[in-house]
């Protein structure tokens, strides 16, 4: 069942439940309250409504209202429960919970030492305050910066030294706080001169 507000009664005279939501999605850590509706119950006896919850947790209950911690989709249904019966929704509410604002942030480097002139690939990784992984495009942070080219989440080694590696998120700002260590030895020479002092080596 979708929709926000529940329709009027249908008169059917059958007993059907039915789950409303204010928003069909949320982030996590946000809350959706749910309304329930129930048709067909016979005169005189009144129901009380809970609220089934099925999808990656089950979220934090209260009355009506429910705490999503977790991203994903959810099924919610509303279970009625009356003097002599219960009925549930058979087609439950649908939603989804989205990954919240970026709260940590991790490096890892294809490689922590190498010499200079070589590439070094960065896999950036987010999560929100609950763990849910979230898609944004990093930005990589060097220290010091010279010695390195950054480009995208490439870093072409110039010049020997230790560097401080961190990806970022430039939507929320949060920067990872334990950057990874990148170690550049000195390349190979280009060229080798040999200079001999005397004609005949002994």
């Amino acid at each position: 069942t979708d929709g926000v507000e529940p329709p009027p009664d249908s008169g059917d005279g059958t007993v059907k439940v039915s789950t409303y939501a204010n928003n069909g999605s949320a982030f996590a850590g946000g809350s959706l309250n749910f309304f329930c509706k129930i048709e067909g119950l016979g005169d005189g006896l009144v129901a009380d409504f809970s609220l089934e919850v099925d999808g990656p947790d089950d979220g934090d209950i209260a009355d009506m209202e429910v705490t999503f911690t977790k991203a994903g989709i959810y099924a919610i249904a509303c279970r009625a429960e009356w003097d002599g019966g219960w009925a549930k929704d058979t087609t439950p509410l649908y939603i989804e919970i989205l990954p919240g604002e970026v709260a940590v942030a991790d490096t890892v480097l294809s490689n922590s030492t190498v010499q200079a002139g070589a590439t070094v690939w960065v896999t950036c990784t987010f999560a929100d305050s609950w763990g849910n992984p979230v898609e944004t495009s990093p930005k990589v942070i060097v220290d010091p910066q010279i010695g390195l080219q950054v480009a995208g989440t490439k870093i072409l080694t110039k010049k020997s030294g230790n560097y401080q590696v961190a990806c970022m998120d430039p939507v929320s700002g949060t920067v990872d706080q334990t950057p990874a260590s990148l170690t550049v030895t000195a390349g190979l020479p280009k060229k080798i001169v040999t200079t001999l002092t005397q004609d005949t080596i002994q």
